[in-house]
């Protein structure tokens, strides 16, 4: 919104800011982009005038975004309520899976209305049906649903070939952690980024490149050998950088 020329974007989210599903940096930028951030709030309704244009959208205080045992599942305070004048409303409140047809076909829902099924081999009360992905355990990535498909995929095999669903599949990931007591702690080097006023009413590229050569000064190598095919990994003052190849470096920052 900012990007194509809005001028005064609120940005109203149901987690407190230290629970928002968003990188740090990401949340800096938009504040340096003045998008003010109003966090703890979840949508209750939608006023409009008589045209049918939306013009206003009311909230209630979210107290808690996630039950017990970390699923998803929202609470309210609904005497705790507000609303925001708009005249242009996004809504990207994530996404819900369609199951209006599981009560017929007799599967079972959870409380926060996933599918209910185990959570070893995803397999239905119904002993031929397996679910998995966001409409079992919630709103989660598009790698643990990739993950969810392979694991369904593999009980679906041993179900046709009247095997033992859950032998053998408890996973492990244990391993070995690497001595670092000796080795330097480094500060992390962090790219440059274009200006605030250069990101105005255009979608450019925001972090520009890391120099290689500095980059390379920060990563002491541990030689722990836990990743596949003898990869390095070292870490450098919180990111965990691989080399792949000469010259070919990436870091992921958890």
């Amino acid at each position: 919104a900012r990007r194509l020329g809005s001028d005064d974007v609120t940005m109203v989210c149901l987690e407190k800011r230290d629970e928002m599903p968003a990188w740090d940096y990401e949340i800096e930028e938009a504040l340096e982009e003045k998008v003010h951030i109003v966090n703890s709030q979840g949508p209750l309704r939608f006023y409009g005038d008589d045209s049918g244009k939306v013009n206003e959208v009311g909230f209630q205080e979210c107290t808690a975004v996630f039950d017990e045992n970390g699923r998803f599942n929202p609470q309210y305070d609904d005497c705790k309520l507000t609303s925001y004048e708009a005249d242009t409303v996004i809504v990207a409140i994530g996404q819900m899976g369609e199951t209006g047809f599981a009560d017929k076909e007799g599967i079972a829902l959870t409380p926060p209305g996933g599918y209910e099924a185990d959570p070893l081999t995803l397999q239905t009360p119904i002993d031929w049906v397996f679910a998995g992905g966001d409409a079992y355990y919630g709103p989660k990535s598009v790698v643990d649903a990739i993950a969810s498909g392979k694991t369904a995929a593999e009980s679906i095999h041993r179900f046709i070939n009247g095997l033992d669903l859950a032998e053998d599949r408890e996973k492990s990931y244990e391993f070995e952690k690497p001595e670092i007591e000796n080795v330097p702690r480094l500060d992390r080097v962090h790219p440059d980024k274009i200006s605030v006023a250069d990101r105005e009413g255009n979608f450019k590229e925001v972090t520009l490149d890391l120099a290689l050569e500095p980059l390379k000064g920060s990563i002491p190598c541990l030689s722990c050998g836990s990743v596949p095919n003898a990869q390095c990994v070292s870490l450098s003052a919180g990111a965990v950088s691989t080399i792949s190849s000469p010259g070919r470096i990436s870091t992921w920052v958890p």
